[in-house]
């Protein structure tokens, strides 16, 4: 097979990892930052090092950018607060998100916002100005290649998508990683053939699930941070297989005890942290800043499967941990596979 190569786009300074990644083989590039303070508790930016000039966009320069464009959101309670703080954006006085409802609740409040349905799926729609309109569809899972259906594609007739994937798809709905990852790089490519040639293409990468503020004993035994690992990996390889894809990655600015206080489960943040994530996917669909990076990637390997290096004794550890827990017995597939990957010498 003669070598072919996708272009691969991410911007440095969200593309990181931790410090000691578990998985030994999955490149990575390592970016660390600091919190800036705004005027106000809840405006606030955090400063990468390899991209110091980077700052929020103001409302006025998203609407520029963002001009006659449709834009779909397909995601879970993440990506769900992420468009509440993107309509927030032109709407400040709007309250903060507070529970699962506020999609509903934001009816009669925000302006130019409502309810619809393509092809039967519902979805809400908020028109952002200047032409410009941002549908959110919500589903517990996003990468089944039937709920991102031809329908909704067509007929959104979509010049951009953002999507991202439930945190229960780890290990759990495909009953395994290879699964997971299979299924995001054909979900990727599905999306991708149906928007315009110089259409974006967003995956919210997983953040950082501090599994110490789990509310569930399934969020705190199956997001053991080798999967999260794992999950990232995946991600970095199903973008670089998918052309076209921008891979936004915080887990830089959502790994650290800053982050803990905004956080009440360990999973969702409040809106100063969200609204940091907004403005990072804001900046994936409006590439302006000379800190974007384009990178050229092999797809040699994506013929192959999917197998990062995994330390055999650190994939022991993890399974071991979900042995004898019944939460764990949903996800203990994605822990046996971990060990089936381990080596002796990463």
């Amino acid at each position: 097979m003669s070598a072919v190569f996708a272009r691969f786009v991410f911007v440095t300074a969200l593309f990181v990892a931790h410090a000691e990644p578990s998985i030994a083989s999955c490149p990575v590039v390592q970016s660390n930052g600091s919190w800036v303070d705004g005027a106000t508790s809840n405006d606030l930016w955090w400063k990468p090092e390899t991209c110091p000039d980077l700052q929020p966009l103001s409302a006025v320069k998203a609407s520029r950018c963002l001009r006659n464009r449709r834009i779909a959101f397909f995601g879970d309670s993440i990506l769900r607060n992420i468009f509440h703080e993107f309509i927030r954006l032109r709407q400040p006085e709007l309250p903060a998100q507070s529970g699962s409802g506020q999609l509903r609740t934001l009816r009669g409040m925000a302006k130019n916002y409502g309810r619809h349905k393509i092809g039967g799926h519902p979805y809400y729609q908020y028109k952002f100005g200047g032409g410009t309109v941002v549908d959110i569809y919500y589903f517990h899972n996003t990468l089944l290649v039937e709920t991102m259906s031809p329908r909704i594609l067509k007929g959104g007739r979509y010049s951009d998508v953002v999507v991202s994937n439930a945190l229960w798809d780890m290990g759990i709905t495909f009953r395994g990683l290879s699964n997971y990852t299979n299924a995001l790089t054909l979900n990727l490519k599905t999306i991708r053939s149906s928007l315009p040639e110089h259409g974006k293409l967003v995956l919210l990468g997983l953040h950082y699930v501090n599994t110490s503020l789990c509310t569930t004993d399934v969020c705190r035994v199956c997001n053991h941070e080798v999967i999260q690992d794992y999950i990232r990996c995946a991600q970095q390889y199903s973008a670089s297989c998918a052309p076209g894809v921008t891979l936004v990655n915080t887990v830089q600015f959502t790994k650290n005890s800053r982050a803990a206080n905004w956080s009440p489960d360990g999973t969702h943040f409040d809106s100063a942290l969200t609204k940091v994530q907004m403005q990072y996917v804001l900046h994936a669909l409006c590439p302006e800043h000379s800190c974007e990076k384009h990178s050229e990637r092999n797809k040699d390997k994506c013929d192959a499967e999917f197998s990062p290096k995994i330390a055999k004794e650190t994939a022991l550890d993890a399974r071991d941990k979900v042995v004898d827990s019944a939460a764990g017995l949903g996800c203990f597939t994605a822990f046996e596979e971990l060990v089936f990957m381990g080596v002796k010498d990463t």
